[in-house]
């Protein structure tokens, strides 16, 4: 089953149904507090990323995530940069597990200047964020090095969520193990460590912050 992804009226990306599931599964690392001097880390964030890939952002302060999936097509989109509000993106991605050969589609209307979460003619309408996001990605290390630190204090929440993230499969393993990355430049230094699952069309990488005071 493909799911249509649309930004505006003229510019779509088409996705697998299983690509949503997986992008779902993300908010369980994305801020969801009431504090609202910090709303720009509030959902997903979502661009494009290289010729057949989109790249999704989440974060909740402790812990950053990047993942890449593969899609079906681009149509008109060239640096496009879009939000998904979490509330609207769970009740999406329930109502398509029961909806057979649903549409969805992520998007803004023009007329009304909602962003919407789509299945078929259902719609779930948020605003935009229109605040300074920021470039949580520039953490991780494009060079593939070992990314971490020697001594591991870690809140265990974290690793335990871990276990929540679906990977962008008809029929996902829930025993896919993840790869774990400990490396600290002067030996003094406490690094987040990486952990890493990758696909022949996905990689998902996240980076969990030493636990240097008690949080």
């Amino acid at each position: 089953m493909e799911t249509t992804a649309t930004l505006t009226r003229d510019t779509t990306i088409t996705v697998t149904q299983q690509v949503l599931a997986s992008m779902n599964s993300l908010l369980a690392f994305a801020d969801n507090t009431k504090d609202t001097t910090t709303p720009v880390l509030t959902g997903l964030r979502v661009t494009r990323s290289g010729d057949d890939q989109i790249l999704v952002i989440a974060t909740n302060r402790y812990v950053a995530v990047k993942a890449t999936y593969s899609v079906m097509e681009f149509s008109n989109w060239s640096d496009a940069e879009f939000w998904i509000d979490p509330a609207m993106l769970k009740q999406a991605a329930l109502m398509s597990k029961t909806a057979n050969m649903a549409a969805v589609s992520f998007g803004y209307d023009t007329d009304s200047e909602d962003s919407f979460v789509g299945i078929n003619d259902t719609r779930f309408t948020y605003r935009q964020f229109t605040a300074q996001f920021p470039p949580v990605e520039r953490l991780f290390d494009d060079k593939g090095e070992p990314n971490g630190t020697p001594t591991v204090r870690l809140n265990v929440k974290w690793l335990a969520t871990l276990s929540k993230v679906v990977v962008p499969e008809i029929r996902p393993s829930k025993d896919v193990p993840w790869t774990f990355s400990f490396f600290s430049e002067d030996g003094r230094k406490p690094m987040p460590v990486l952990a890493t699952m990758n696909g022949s069309d996905y990689s998902i990488n996240v980076l969990i912050q030493p636990n240097i005071v008690v949080r």
